[in-house]
């Protein structure tokens, strides 16, 4: 089961080399690799039902959502073809949170996961540098228009894989090693810069402060304090680096100084506007395959599409209230309560609850990247799936650490 999950980690699905895309695509955001791999989890998950499947407590909510969903792929008058191709990644996503429940997959903590997406989230990032770096290579059909803005939605996991290596130099309990904390933060950061998305940069550097500061200096080791101090000093040059050279993300952290002259952030709050009033009058969702579109401040409407930047916007829409709050309930509550719940310690508690409300902010309100990026949902329902159905592992295993 892992190692299919490793594959959509691994590999930099829709990233910016064209050519790449186009030998492995179907249609839209279908590929070769997603239709055997979604194939191959269904299985699984179609295994698990059958070999190892328990309705347990903590299952029940998935359950009550995975229902949900049904409806809402029945409602609407759109066409079979647009309804699977709007929810064809929400299959993915339940075969990965099922699967994993599966008495025979193998059970590993949090900080083994972690550590674990960590090593192949660095893999991801390293075929992309190349990419990057051969960029002018006709090979990868890489034209100029992406070059301000290089990678793909994938590298906003490096909010949590950055996050992680940070959290391991930064307290007295290590998930990563200090070399490989250090590359992970280099090659973070390469994909901060290169793809241009403030929204990560933003989250990640909040998260940096708490993580930096969250133990008290008098239980740490000197060498702990000195690591942060110079973290902090490194932090500051890279940042004032940032913003007096010609690089595209610092064009747009600037121009976020103004929301009202910020065109994105206009499009996106009359978006939103206009799309509350649709769901007040709509609260059962339009179904799937409802195209939606963003709205432009002076009234008119962009291009009709299937996803919308917002994820708890897009499950209203097509879904309906109650699937939304059931969404958020999952998504959110359920995984802050299990984190508090376990035996780890007050630090790791506190930086993980931390790292994920920034990390869902920044892939469920920001984008719609929960739904519709392969790489982030996949960490994202595993992650889930873990929480809910491994606690008592994590809580024997750190109680053995101790």
């Amino acid at each position: 089961m892992w190692f299919f999950w490793a594959l959509f980690i691994l590999f930099p699905w829709h990233s910016t080399a064209n050519n790449l895309l186009k030998w492995i695509t179907i249609s839209g955001n279908i590929t070769v690799l997603s239709i055997f791999a979604m194939l191959i989890l269904v299985i699984l998950a179609l295994y698990t039902i059958y070999d190892g499947f328990l309705i347990k407590k903590a299952n029940v909510p998935v359950l009550i959502y995975c229902l949900l969903l049904f409806t809402a792929f029945c409602r609407g008058d759109a066409p079979i073809t647009t309804k699977v191709l709007d929810c064809g990644n929400i299959i993915f996503q339940m075969a990965i949170y099922w699967g994993i429940q599966n008495r025979r997959t193998q059970k590993k903590t949090i900080q083994e996961f972690l550590a674990l997406t960590v090593k192949l989230m660095n893999v991801n990032y390293c075929i992309n540098l190349i990419f990057f770096l051969t960029r002018k290579f006709p090979l990868w059909g890489i034209t100029s228009s992406d070059t301000a803005r290089f990678g793909g939605g994938f590298f906003a996991l490096g909010i949590v894989t950055g996050s992680v290596a940070l959290y391991s130099l930064c307290t007295e309990e290590k998930i990563l090693n200090k070399k490989d904390s250090y590359i992970t933060l280099i090659l973070v950061m390469f994909g901060f810069v290169v793809s241009a998305v403030r929204t990560n940069l933003i989250v990640f550097l909040g998260i940096a402060c708490i993580i930096i500061f969250v133990d008290r200096y008098g239980s740490m080791q000197k060498s702990t304090i000195i690591r942060k101090m110079l973290i902090i000093f490194g932090g500051l040059i890279a940042v004032a680096f940032l913003l007096r050279g010609n690089s595209y993300i610092a064009e747009r952290l600037l121009s976020t100084n103004s929301l009202q002259t910020d065109g994105n952030v206009k499009i996106r709050i009359s978006t939103l506007e206009y799309y509350l009033g649709f769901v007040k009058n709509h609260p059962l969702g339009a179904g799937f395959g409802y195209m939606v579109h963003f709205v432009h401040w002076n009234g008119s409407t962009l291009e009709n599409q299937l996803s919308i930047d917002n994820s708890f916007l897009y499950c209203a829409i097509k879904c309906g209230i109650p699937t939304t709050i059931m969404f958020f309930y999952i998504v959110v509550i359920k995984p802050i309560v299990n984190v508090i719940k376990s035996s780890n310690t007050k630090t790791f508690k506190t930086c993980m609850i931390s790292i994920w409300i920034g990390y869902i902010f920044a892939t469920g309100i920001m984008t719609n990247q929960i739904f519709y990026s392969i790489t982030n949902s996949a960490f994202i329902w595993a992650m889930l799936s873990i929480l809910s159905s491994n606690r008592e592992v994590n809580d024997e295993r750190m109680t053995n650490n101790e």
